[in-house]
């Protein structure tokens, strides 16, 4: 049952984010994003928004920590590649 609540707070959080980066409300975006990395350390999805945010923030640092984990944990995706790849070229 736990496991289950955690993934719907998981899902709740990162879609929040997603809505708000959606809105360019970026800054808010992020501390909803970090929960979700929180409570799901693993899933490359949230990881790839979180480092998207960062990016767009300027926070370079924080973006390539968190779009590099994106890659590790979902190298064929592309997004992930595509996010990393604008990060490398700033």
């Amino acid at each position: 049952m736990a496991r289950a609540k955690r993934a719907s707070e998981r899902a709740t959080v990162s879609k929040l984010g997603s809505l708000l980066m959606e809105q360019l409300r970026v800054g808010e975006a992020i501390p909803l994003l970090q929960k979700a990395v929180e409570l799901a350390p693993r899933d490359a999805i949230c990881r790839l928004k979180l480092g998207t945010a960062y990016l767009r923030l300027g926070k370079l640092t924080d973006a390539q920590r968190d779009l590099e984990k994106a890659v590790q944990l979902a190298p064929d995706d592309p997004a992930a590649h595509y996010q990393l790849g604008k990060l490398y070229k700033e």
